[in-house]
Parts: structure tokens; C-alpha cells; sequence
């Protein structure tokens, strides 16, 4: 399933990206197309929002819900690191404090969150300040010699 979402994103993101450079590059662009798509790509239509974003939560306040995702996945991600643990590692709970706006813009992309931190459960509590507060505790790693 997880590779599934990955394979589209890629498709989603290569298939703008090839009809955005088509006009600067065309001879390249219109090589690579053809290895994975039928047609030309001068005749392709010009990407929109919907082309990438089907599918995806959408919000008003996408700004905002991606840097709350972001700051809740770089802080996950920090804590592997500086464990000196492989990205893939489970976490076993992460702690998040947020504005009730912040909490509910997360909420849209949880699944997303729990995948990329590898993480088990997602803890969500209110508070006032603006900031996004994120704790995660590595899930014990297991001596499998």
C-alpha cells in the first residue's frame, strides 16, 4: 500500500515536471515521455493543482498544513538522527502540542505522518502558543543476534 502512494506521487510529480520543462527542453522531454507515456508530450495539457493534488486533503490553509506536517515529520526524523537509528525505525509514541487549528490541519494528513515517522501511536494535545511542540520516543530495539 505504502509503495503504491509512493509510485503515484512519483507519477503524479515527474508527469507536471516533463510538461513544465517541456517548452525549454523539448527534444529531452519529448524522449523521456515516450518511455512511459503515449502521445506527444506538446499535445499533453499543461499541469493544474487538480493533477497533483487529487486525491489529497485539501485545505484553505494548505501553508499552514504543510508546515505543521513538516514540523511534526522533521521532528520525528530529528530524534532517529540523533539517536543514530535508521529512518525506518519504529516510534513508538509521538506527543504533539498545538493550537486546536494546528491539531485539526494535522489530523488531514495523519496517516501520512504516522508512515513517514514509522510511527505507532499520535498523541495530539491543545495549547495556546503558536509554535508546534513534537516529542517522539523510539519504539526499544530488539537484539536479534
Amino acid at each position: 500500500e505504502f509503495a503504491m502512494s509512493a509510485r503515484v506521487a512519483l507519477q503524479r510529480a515527474l508527469s507536471a515536471m516533463q510538461r513544465l520543462f517541456a517548452p525549454h527542453i523539448p527534444f529531452a522531454t519529448e524522449e523521456v515521455w515516450g518511455w512511459w507515456q503515449s502521445g506527444s508530450i506538446h499535445q499533453a495539457s499543461w499541469p493544474t493543482t487538480n493533477d497533483v493534488l487529487s486525491g489529497c486533503a485539501l485545505t484553505d490553509n494548505f501553508d499552514q498544513l504543510l508546515d505543521a506536517t513538516c514540523t511534526v515529520i522533521s521532528a520525528i526524523r530529528r530524534t532517529k538522527t540523533e539517536a543514530k537509528v535508521t529512518q525506518k525505525s519504529v516510534v513508538e509514541h509521538v506527543s504533539v502540542s498545538a493550537t486546536t487549528e494546528q491539531i485539526a490541519l494535522l489530523k488531514l494528513t495523519l496517516t501520512d505522518v504516522t508512515n513517514a515517522g514509522v510511527a505507532q501511536v499520535i498523541e495530539f494535545s491543545p495549547h495556546d502558543a503558536e509554535y508546534i511542540a513534537t516529542t517522539a520516543r523510539l519504539a526499544p530495539i530488539s537484539d536479534t543476534n
